[in-house]
This record gives structure tokens, C-alpha cells and sequence, in this order.
């Protein structure tokens, strides 16, 4: 079988729809023996958001740091189970430039794997913009798993 795709980048969150993008990626990555790059993001906009002033301490910033942490933990042994070679990182920053432009230059990445919420989702409630960016920024192709 031809290798299409050498390094692929996924990113998670807590969210259903991102462990659906997770499962999708360790997959392709299973059929063309890709190397899986497994990143979540913590940025300030993330952990203060539904909050109306800065009032992340340090104490908030280390428990969002251990879910995170703990959440990726779960992805590896995820993809691990499933004979995939890759590492999982946690970022600060922007999710957007980093999934879009930072991180396919630095490691290479081929094919970038996000979940996207259904059109109308995104209109009413203003969500998905960290896809569409990606969509719209990637040098790389983009596969895009949806409800």
C-alpha cells in the first residue's frame, strides 16, 4: 500500500465531536502507517471563557493543565491499543494558528484531522471557528469529521 499521508495532526478537546476526530485519525493513520501528532490546546481565551473578568489563577490554570493532561493521556492509550505510533503535546495558544499554520511546519504534517459542528450550528451559536480557520489557513490537507 502507498503511504498518502506520513504525519498526521489531530486536535482534541473534551468535546464529543473531537474524540469522534480522534478515532478518525488513529484509523487513517492505522491504514498508512502514519506517525499521530495529538495535540490540545490551553489558551487564555479557553480557560476564562463564561467568565467576565480575568480570574484564572494560578490554581485554575494547573487543574485545566491536568484535565488536559489526563485527557491526553486517554488519547495515547487510545491509538497506542491500536498499533499507532505518535506522541500527544499540550499547547498554549492560539488553537487556530496552531493547528493551521504552526504546528504542520514544524512537524511536518500532511493531513490534519478536526471536527467541525453542522452548519447550522455554527451560524446560530457562532462555534466552529477553529475549523473553519484551519479549512481556510492549512498549507496541508484537511479531513473534517462532523456529527
Amino acid at each position: 500500500m502507498t503511504q498518502l499521508y506520513k504525519n498526521i495532526l489531530v486536535g482534541i478537546d473534551e468535546g464529543p465531536l473531537s474524540q469522534k476526530a480522534l478515532h478518525q485519525a488513529i484509523q487513517l493513520a492505522k491504514q498508512n502507517q502514519s506517525t499521530l501528532y495529538v495535540v490540545t490546546v490551553l489558551s487564555e481565551e479557553e480557560v476564562t471563557k463564561g467568565t467576565d473578568e480575568f480570574v484564572a489563577t494560578e490554581e485554575f490554570f494547573k487543574l485545566e493543565r491536568e484535565r488536559a493532561e489526563k485527557l491526553l493521556h486517554e488519547a495515547k492509550e487510545a491509538f497506542t491499543n491500536e498499533g499507532v505510533t505518535g506522541d500527544c503535546y499540550l499547547q498554549f495558544g492560539s488553537a487556530k494558528k496552531l493547528l493551521a499554520e504552526t504546528l504542520p511546519e514544524t512537524w511536518d504534517i500532511d493531513l490534519t484531522v478536526i471536527g467541525a459542528p453542522d452548519k447550522h450550528l455554527e451560524n446560530y451559536f457562532g462555534i466552529g471557528s477553529v475549523a473553519s480557520y484551519v479549512v481556510r489557513h492549512s498549507k496541508n490537507n484537511v479531513f473534517i469529521t462532523k456529527q
